[in-house]
């Protein structure tokens, strides 16, 4: 089988990554889970969240690191990189808005763990910690994991973040995201949540109808920067925001949460990344999911049927039932 790699798309200052290698995982049986007590994976137990290796990775540090130019529009370099899976709890059903405090501490923990480790290679340029939670964002098992990421290449959105970044800083010699909080702390008409270390806004120009950005108020650039108090309180958090999507559309709905972090082994860009965590979710109504038509899916322009402030009302509505 093919291996797999990363091809550049020119046009679009991009990198995609192609793994043939995953069409070849196997059909598990209906009774089998793979991250279950007695498991070829997970073997006796789970006493802690547990670092396992993708099986089918789209991403591995054994492709070795080759590069090949062919023209100027025509490039290629070996997949390389790694794909971790994190397994939550021993507990089959039991789902991330419904671990406590000290579980999700320990996810963290090993979030940083494993962007302290894999940036040790000075290879590896970012790291993406992230749950795909549903069948309508990919996720096939229902026993609680996440998933690392650690690319060899800076993803083209944290490109264009930073592109925005540098030259923000240039201009106002301040950071961009702190002056955006700042403004939306005056509105105040798309703040969901506030307290003394975080703040939780559904962005101004949120491409998916309830996309939620969640930030420290302080400005710092990954997650190991965080004092206790400031991981305590993204703990309790981030359960209660992915809860209040089931309270929304009155059903379990899918959703990704990923957190997004600064740049490694890049000197050039210099820290001026703020952290944040994003929850987004495919659902635009209590019926529908939103389906990328023509104008998205060709030209990368979003139609939003939600204005942000509306959504911002429904996710304050939820928080405060659920308090």
């Amino acid at each position: 089988m093919t291996d797999n790699e990363l091809r550049y798309n020119y046009f679009l200052d991009e990198w995609i990554i192609y793994a043939p290698k995953r069409q070849g995982r196997p059909d598990r049986k209906k009774d089998y889970c793979p991250f279950c007590k007695g498991s070829d994976e997970i073997g006796v137990n789970i006493n802690e969240p547990i670092r396992l290796c993708n099986k089918f990775p789209s991403l591995s540090l054994n492709e070795g690191f080759w590069s090949k130019e062919e023209d100027a529009l025509y490039k290629s370099r070996s997949a390389y990189g790694k794909c971790e899976v994190l397994v939550y709890s021993a507990e089959h059903s039991k789902k991330f808005h419904e671990l406590n405090v000290d579980e999700i501490l320990s996810i963290f923990e090993k979030w940083i763990e494993a962007t302290k480790q894999l940036t040790k290679n000075e290879k590896i340029k970012y790291i993406l910690p992230f749950e795909n939670f549903g069948q309508d964002v990919g996720a096939s098992i229902v026993h609680p994991h996440g998933q690392i990421y650690a690319f060899s290449f800076v993803p083209h959105t944290i490109q264009n973040e930073l592109k925005k970044i540098k030259e923000f800083i240039i201009q106002e010699k301040t950071c961009m995201t702190c002056k955006y909080l700042d403004f939306e702390k005056k509105t105040n008409s798309r703040i969901v949540f506030e307290d003394q270390f975080l703040i939780a806004v559904v962005p101004y120009s949120a491409q998916y109808a309830y996309d939620l950005y969640i930030y420290p108020k302080r400005c710092y650039g990954q997650l190991e920067e965080s004092t206790k108090e400031e991981l305590i309180a993204f703990a309790k958090l981030l359960p209660r925001i992915v809860k209040s999507l089931s309270k929304i559309f009155g059903k379990e709905v899918s959703y990704s949460l990923s957190l997004h972090q600064k740049v490694f082994n890049l000197s050039e860009i210099p820290n001026i990344y703020h952290m944040y965590f994003k929850l987004h979710t495919p659902q635009r109504n209590k019926q529908s999911l939103k389906i990328l038509g023509a104008v998205e899916s060709s030209l990368g322009v979003f139609i939003n049927g939600t204005l942000p402030e509306e959504a911002t009302k429904e996710y304050k509505k939820a928080l405060n039932f659920l308090s």
